[in-house]
């Protein structure tokens, strides 16, 4: 009986001090990971690129026709191939697709611009190729904000925060030498963007379902009601 009960405390000291590792090592995990160096990759591309003293000068070289093609057809999505001179460097046979949700709709829809946001993609044609080490580069049109601060603000909150996000940085856009606009550039949440942050390309990365314009939901042809509720037919 004495055995028994003996144990039986020794169990409890046991679980006490595993639970209390277990808590450990969730409140300092990020502080002992970064004591010992942390988990991830120093990339060429974070200071290259997305230096914030200094804007990036990005020059879009393409057939005129084939520009005008893919702008077109922007609703697709599809890749064209285009080189790139980023700050001086050229960077060849680069895939870039116009990209958006609400914003590539309306833009579509409006006979006034073609100001799309797009997506540089570094080996689309090139198995291997990179940007100072990173694989896709975003170039968003600021749809809708007069500022074009409102999503530098937000990443600027990431980064205080010490959260994982992306990089960012303003790009002044040229298309075969005429001046395009200013862009905000977004380190593309893929294989790079694993490979700094948590020191590995092998891994998955989900991404949730946007909202369709007019409200509707992506796997539901039912318009959602002004209060938020639930559409006839819509699950609960």
């Amino acid at each position: 009986m004495i055995a028994h009960k003996n144990i039986t405390k020794i169990v409890a000291v046991l679980m006490a001090a595993v639970t209390c590792l277990c808590l450990a090592a969730i409140v300092y995990a990020k502080p002992l990971t970064e004591a010992f160096g942390g988990l991830g990759v120093t990339m060429e591309y974070s200071s290259k690129l997305f230096d914030t003293d200094e804007i990036l000068s990005i020059n879009i070289i393409m057939d005129d026709a084939e520009w005008s093609e893919m702008l077109s057809d922007a609703i697709s999505e599809t890749y064209s191939q285009c080189d790139v001179e980023i700050n001086g460097e050229m960077f060849y046979r680069v895939g870039i697709r116009p990209k958006g949700n609400t914003s590539l709709t309306a833009i579509a829809s409006d006979p006034d611009t073609d100001r799309y946001s797009f997506k540089l993609e570094f080996d689309q044609y090139v198995e291997g190729q990179s940007c100072y080490g990173l694989d896709k580069l975003i170039l968003n049109n600021s749809y809708a904000d007069a500022t074009s601060m409102k999503e530098a603000l937000i990443y600027d909150m990431y980064q205080y925060l010490n959260t994982d996000a992306s990089l960012y940085n303003y790009a002044r856009i040229s298309v075969n030498g005429e001046y395009w606009g200013v862009y905000l550039a977004l380190e593309a949440v893929e294989d790079s963007f694993m490979l700094r942050n948590y020191g590995t390309e092998n891994g998955k990365l989900y991404k949730p379902e946007g909202v369709d314009m007019g409200g509707k939901r992506p796997d539901s042809g039912n318009r959602m009601p002004p209060d938020g509720e639930p559409g006839r037919g819509d699950p609960p």
